[in-house]
C-alpha cells in the first residue's frame, strides 16, 4: 500500500479527464460506494487502493481525489476504476 499520503503527477503536464469520467467519480463519492482504483505512482509503477472516495477537487489547475484513508490521487493518474466486490 502507498506510504506516502499524496500521489504527484511525475510528467509535469496534467491531462484533463473526461466530464463523464468525472461526473461517475462524484457519483461513487456521493453514494459511499467501495472502489478497487488501480493508478500510477511513478511511471512502471501501478498501485491498488480498495476504500471510499472522501472528496474531489482541483488544486493548481489539476482534479485530484482524497481517498477516505488520506491517499490523494492526481485524476489524469488513474487507470482503472472498479465497484469493490467487498461489503
Amino acid at each position: 500500500m502507498e506510504n506516502a499520503k499524496s500521489v504527484k503527477e511525475k510528467s509535469g503536464h496534467y491531462h484533463p479527464v473526461s466530464c463523464k469520467f468525472y461526473d461517475q467519480l462524484e457519483a461513487w463519492a456521493t453514494m459511499k460506494t467501495k472502489l478497487d482504483i488501480i493508478y500510477q505512482n511513478r511511471p512502471g509503477e501501478s498501485l491498488l487502493i480498495s476504500g471510499q472516495i472522501k472528496d474531489l477537487y482541483t488544486r493548481e489547475k489539476c482534479e485530484y481525489l482524497m481517498m477516505e484513508s488520506g491517499v490523494e490521487i492526481q485524476l489524469d493518474l488513474i487507470d482503472k476504476v472498479t465497484a469493490s466486490s467487498e461489503d
